[in-house]
């Protein structure tokens, strides 16, 4: 869209979707599409941020058991004091919530949470679990949890 501003995040990751979370495993480009439809390259904020990686789409039959959260953050490790992320986990069609803080920046497995519509937030907090303000502090994605195909008839 004309006239606003976008980050892309490019990552190494393993076969199974982990990302790398080596140092120089990652770039960031943030940019401004302005309203005559030119790039303009912003300078990258300084700030803890976190973006968004796994889960995503559909996942079908065994696949729904184990399910890999993961994501990235920049400009912080995620060290004991200094801050955490705190994901959301909901499977909306059963109205199952979980929290959990997440102190290591290492992917996590989420375990058995039924077939559905699901969806994960992510927020950065602080060492004292107030939500972090800033650019890319908060990130949602939505995902799909089906027991088995639909049998045709």
């Amino acid at each position: 869209a004309n006239d606003s501003k976008h980050y892309v995040l490019a990552f190494l990751s393993r076969s199974y979707h982990e990302s790398i979370k080596s140092k120089g495993a990652s770039a960031l480009v943030y940019f401004h599409v302005e309203k005559n439809g030119k790039l303009a390259k912003e300078p990258t904020p300084a700030t803890p941020m976190v973006f968004y990686s796994r889960p995503k789409g559909d996942y079908l039959g065994n696949d729904t058991a184990n399910v890999l959260l993961d994501f990235y953050v920049w400009n912080t490790t995620l060290q004991a004091g200094e801050c955490a992320v705190k994901a959301t986990i909901e499977n909306t069609t059963r109205s199952a919530i979980m929290d959990t803080v997440l102190r290591k920046w290492q992917p996590t497995i989420i375990h058995n949470l039924g077939s559905g519509k699901c969806k994960v937030t992510l927020n950065l907090i602080d060492k004292d679990g107030k939500a972090m303000e800033g650019t890319q502090t908060k990130v949602s994605r939505e995902f799909n949890l089906v027991a088995q195909e639909p049998v045709a008839h």
